[in-house]
């Protein structure tokens, strides 16, 4: 119990949860894939939110060796798995030399790749993806994110382009 009071005065200030009216800690999780193996830099907070020094974009949640495409790997921030009826939900994708960018998805009629935020030295830009299969199982996902592979790799590789010509002055 304290140490659920510690991380939502984290997230919501010092008022109490009856001032706030929000949830408790489990009902503000339950929708997000945890690793549950990430080691955390703080007790008794996920290591989503308190990951240890060095670690890269989007420690903390589960990355899906089963859904991967060309060395593209998708990893989980919203359980599209606990919650298959989901129309919208936000993930990450971990490159062949494990960058990371951001994927923000939709069930759409047809497959697209728009930047919602550029890259930096630490990402390589934070994706809205749009996927034509319901996101209710690994095998939709895979295929999701088959049909936005080519993009992505494109984009990883214009990413590596710049930090190569100097662009950003912080290695990932």
């Amino acid at each position: 119990m304290r140490n659920e009071k510690r991380v939502l005065s984290r997230l919501f200030g010092r008022r109490s949860k009856a001032e706030l009216d929000v949830p408790d800690l489990n009902d503000l999780t339950a929708h997000l894939a945890i690793d549950l193996d990430a080691i955390s830099s703080r007790a008794g907070e996920p290591a989503f939110m308190a990951p240890p020094d060095g670690s890269g974009p989007y420690y903390g949640f589960r990355l899906l060796p089963e859904v991967a495409v060309d060395g593209f790997v998708l990893g989980a921030i919203t359980d599209f798995q606990q919650f298959s009826s989901l129309e919208s939900g936000d993930a990450f994708v971990q490159a062949p030399d494990g960058s990371r960018a951001g994927l923000e998805w939709r069930i759409s009629n047809e497959s697209y790749l728009l930047m919602m935020a550029p890259p930096t030295a630490e990402r390589w830009g934070v994706w809205m993806a749009g996927f034509t299969e319901p996101m209710d199982s690994l095998a939709a996902a895979r295929i999701n994110l088959a049909s936005i592979k080519p993009g992505l790799e494109e984009r990883w590789r214009s990413w590596h382009e710049a930090r190569a010509e100097g662009q950003f002055d912080v290695e990932p």
